[in-house]
């Protein structure tokens, strides 16, 4: 998995914390509040992110990088590569919700 989110982070510190977070709030089927998200990014020093849009704008960076790299292995039949990238884009949309309670891919 390590290898799939560097694909996608590009060595970006706070993509692989969202990331991480994500799949850590959907493996225990659970969810966040982007107030709480961007709490967490800060108490961590990461400070790019501190309204509601830029939490936003960043979700949907990842979802669309972690879309191109499971098209990219469907293309190639990497299923385990494919899978893994999937499993980003579902934690990604479903761990985060706005402030008024709709998933964050809404």
């Amino acid at each position: 998995m390590k290898k799939i989110i560097d694909e996608i982070c590009k060595g970006y510190a706070p993509y692989e914390f969202i990331i991480q977070k994500a799949l850590d709030l959907h493996k225990n089927n659970n969810s966040i509040t982007f107030r709480e998200l961007i709490d967490l990014l800060n108490s961590n020093g990461i400070y790019d992110y501190a309204t509601e849009r830029g939490v936003s704008c960043a979700i949907r960076e990842i979802f669309r990088r972690s879309v191109i790299a499971y098209r990219d292995y469907d293309k190639v039949g990497n299923f385990d590569k494919k899978d893994k990238a999937d499993m980003v884009c579902e934690a990604v949309a479903f761990a985060y919700t706005r402030n008024n309670g709709d998933i964050a891919w809404c």
